[in-house]
């Protein structure tokens, strides 16, 4: 907040760049101090697994599945349908207007940060469970949410999860049947390479609108 509470006012592109590079930081910084081996916490997740038609899952990806819904469908029933949700995309459309319609702006800000970090929270507890050993480098997956958001579209929280879907099945897929010839870590770049596919033909995303300007 102390960092971000500068660019109020700023394009949204401008405050995505900001928070990769405070996610770079914030991983570097925990590796100087913890250092970059992973960190054992033995089995708290359990390690039952089921089968279903072939396919093996653990609990954990089942609970993380469910969880991830849950969170969804709670955002946009609070987005679309409370008070402060309203205030919340009307402060991210035009700041200035919304304060001075009455919308306590800097609140709203503060709540957003706070729902951020509480779902980032919840999202790094599930993926720290499973393989039982949180990595310090986990932050970079972080990473992935540039494309995913980029593709679904800037300001669209549908795109944000249908960008999210795309690049992660995008990434299992390549990393399942990338060709040897691509090396071993193909699957790391080929969330770009979508993106940059599907920008080539929506410039604003699948689900992005473009700006309105007065000619």
């Amino acid at each position: 907040m102390l960092v971000l509470r500068r660019t109020l006012g700023q394009p949204l592109f401008t405050i995505v760049m900001i928070t990769i590079g405070l996610s770079v930081a914030v991983t570097a910084g925990v590796d100087a101090v913890f250092g970059p081996n992973q960190r054992l916490l033995g089995d708290p997740w359990g390690a039952s697994r089921f089968q279903v038609g072939g396919v093996v899952f653990t609990w954990v990806e089942v609970w993380s599945v469910i969880s991830a819904f849950v969170l969804l469908a709670a955002f946009f029933a609070f987005d679309r349908y409370s008070r402060y949700g309203l205030a919340m995309r009307a402060a991210a459309a035009d700041p200035e207007a919304a304060l001075a319609v009455g919308v306590p702006v800097r609140r709203v800000h503060a709540l957003a940060w706070g729902i951020a970090g509480a779902v980032a929270t919840i999202g790094g507890v599930f993926l720290a469970g499973f393989p039982n050993s949180p990595n310090p480098q986990l932050g970079d997956a972080a990473l992935l949410a540039f494309p995913a958001i980029i593709l679904g579209g800037l300001g669209s929280p549908v795109g944000a999860v249908v960008g999210g879907i795309v690049i992660g099945v995008v990434q299992v897929l390549t990393s399942g049947y990338e060709p040897g010839w691509t090396g071993n870590n193909f699957y790391e770049v080929a969330p770009y390479i979508v993106m940059i596919a599907v920008l080539l033909v929506k410039p604003y995303g699948l689900f992005g609108t473009r700006p309105a300007e007065r000619l």
